[in-house]
């Protein structure tokens, strides 16, 4: 996570937030797709001043539901 993700706030430490710019190169993925997911409520967003954000806790809650099983070795 970037350092200027993460702020200090009264001592404790806020959770990391992304941008829309941001999370798309993260996830490979289209603006119109995120925007999609985001008017889908698949994918938590906070907006602040107007601005959409993303905080990682959701984002990593957003990937562990679409992972798929990985087959087993044998």
């Amino acid at each position: 996570m970037p350092p200027e993700a993460e702020q200090a706030h009264g001592g404790h430490q806020m959770t990391g937030l992304v941008s829309i710019s941001e999370l798309c190169q993260l996830l490979g993925l289209s603006r119109s797709t995120l925007y999609r997911l985001i008017a889908k409520r698949e994918i938590a967003v906070v907006r602040l001043g107007g601005r959409l954000r993303f905080e990682m806790s959701d984002v990593e809650t957003f990937i562990s539901r679409h992972k798929t099983p990985q087959a087993l070795a044998g």
